[in-house]
């Protein structure tokens, strides 16, 4: 009714939608956003092989603590085939890291902590000074007083 063109929903919420969406002619969107938890391979080749397919659809994360969406990915066909869709590479202003136990940062395909840094990271938990030392850890490769 209102020609909506982007879309942001949660993924749990777009799965459901794209099974029951309208046709395609009365749709005007151009690009749907998804995220709050992982984007299975599987619903991604559904929406790939159906009547929305032309319409973009990427891939978001991030924590809360970062406030905002902190990495995207514009799926595409090779997502189709995974278990769960990657989660991206970093907006711009924002780093994305994976670090193993030891605090050293991993290697590409690495296990690890993944760390959010930039300017859209939030400062702390209010009022919870041990676990923002324990979370909110010193960005080593970032600004004095980077998080």
């Amino acid at each position: 009714k209102r020609r909506v063109t982007f879309a942001r929903i949660p993924t749990a919420l777009w799965q459901q939608w794209q099974r029951h969406a309208p046709p395609r002619a009365q749709l005007a969107l151009r690009q749907v956003t998804v995220g709050g938890e992982a984007l299975p391979g599987d619903a991604l080749a559904r929406w790939r092989e159906g009547p929305l397919a032309d319409i973009r659809l990427d891939n978001l994360y991030g924590p809360t603590e970062t406030t905002v969406a902190a990495l995207y990915r514009r799926t595409g066909a090779d997502d189709a085939r995974q278990v769960t869709v990657p989660i991206g590479h970093p907006y711009p202003g924002r780093t994305a890291r994976v670090f193993d136990a030891f605090g050293d940062e991993a290697p590409v395909g690495g296990l690890g902590e993944l760390c959010i840094g930039g300017p859209t990271v939030a400062r702390g938990y209010p009022g919870r000074a041990a676990l923002t030392a324990e979370r909110f850890v010193p960005d080593p490769y970032g600004e004095p007083g980077a998080r």
